[in-house]
């Protein structure tokens, strides 16, 4: 391949070193795929590297930056053993589901491997069908060496086998109720709502109950600043508070590790609202 191919070929960057398969980072020298909609072929992962790819004429950009002059577009990156183990095709929708609002901190990196291998140990030790019985130590060894599968695994299931959410329309003047999702160890909201579904859906708890007759027809959301609890997967806890009570709920808020809380006031919120959800339930 002549030089000058190369030279022209446009710049796909890869924005940030995390699988958006298993959602754990990448780290150098480690073998990837690169890509979304057409994947390269297989290379090491090396941070502010180029790598032109015959196939595809593109260069693989890994400058992990958000306003790189190269860019033509932006992609992604997954680690090749993730990309081999994968059940789906890698979609836009897949995408979407697992954008991260900003990047995870190691503690918590960390936290979630540690979850997941327990959750794991626990569950090839309760299956049936093994020839002898392992203690959990054992199960956390051979646990220790598929963590990054099962992320995989898990993260597919939860996005493309359960309920669709999608975007909905909520109205602050109707109660307010939630539904809640498990994803790796922590609840998140899955959906706010007007009405508890009556189909045998999941359990919704109430967060803003029905306007009284003593609240005026501009109280929208009864009056209340809203709270909402994120991390860097989505929202965590949404609370509906007073205004009367809101400097003492500032003082006194729940503590919920790895999360911020952001404020809206009031007077920033309309009566009806579109609520954007992505975050399936991975049932562990």
């Amino acid at each position: 391949m002549e030089a000058h191919e190369e030279d022209s070929a446009p710049y796909y960057c890869i924005t940030e070193a995390r699988c958006r398969l298993c959602q754990f980072a990448l780290r150098d020298n480690e073998l990837v795929y690169a890509g979304d909609d057409r994947v390269s072929g297989e290379s090491e992962f090396q941070q502010q590297r180029s790598i032109y790819d015959e196939d595809l004429n593109i260069n693989i950009h890994m400058c992990l930056g958000d306003n790189c002059l190269s860019r033509i577009k932006a992609t992604v990156c997954f680690h090749s053993r993730c990309y081999k183990v994968r059940s789906y095709t890698v979609t836009p929708a897949f995408l979407d589901a697992t954008q991260y609002a900003f990047i995870a901190p190691p503690h918590e990196e960390q936290r979630r491997a540690d979850y997941i291998r327990r959750a794991l140990a626990q569950n090839l030790q309760k299956a049936a069908g093994w020839p002898s019985t392992l203690p959990l130590e054992l199960w956390l060894m051979i646990a220790a060496l598929l963590v990054q599968e099962c992320a995989v695994v898990t993260t597919e299931e939860r996005v493309h086998c359960d309920e669709a959410v999608g975007d909905s329309m909520l109205d602050l003047e109707q109660p307010v109720y939630a539904t809640y999702v498990k994803v790796d160890g922590r609840y998140y909201v899955q959906r706010l709502l007007n009405a508890p579904e009556t189909n045998g859906g999941k359990q919704a708890y109430l967060l803003l109950p029905a306007r009284t007759q003593k609240q005026g027809q501009d109280d929208v959301g009864h009056g209340k600043d809203l709270f909402v609890a994120e991390d860097h997967v989505g929202i965590r806890q949404v609370v509906f508070v007073s205004p009367h009570h809101r400097d003492e709920w500032c003082r006194c808020h729940p503590n919920i590790p790895g999360a911020w809380w952001r404020h809206i006031p009031r007077g920033a919120i309309f009566s009806n609202i579109t609520i954007k959800t992505n975050v399936g339930d991975d049932g562990a």
